[in-house]
């Protein structure tokens, strides 16, 4: 399988796998919390 086929079932199996699957969600969301604020902070700041 090349980058671009990998890439492609990522984008297209990813929305489900996140919905169902709590641990794939928890994985996701650990591996891009460094790089958003999270909500909470940001609305803070608007407050």
């Amino acid at each position: 399988m090349i980058e671009a086929e990998i890439k492609a079932l990522i984008q297209k199996e990813l929305p489900r796998a996140i919905a169902e699957e709590p641990g794939v969600r928890d994985f996701v969301l650990r591996t891009v919390s460094e790089y958003y604020t999270p909500r909470t902070e940001f609305d803070e700041k608007f407050d």
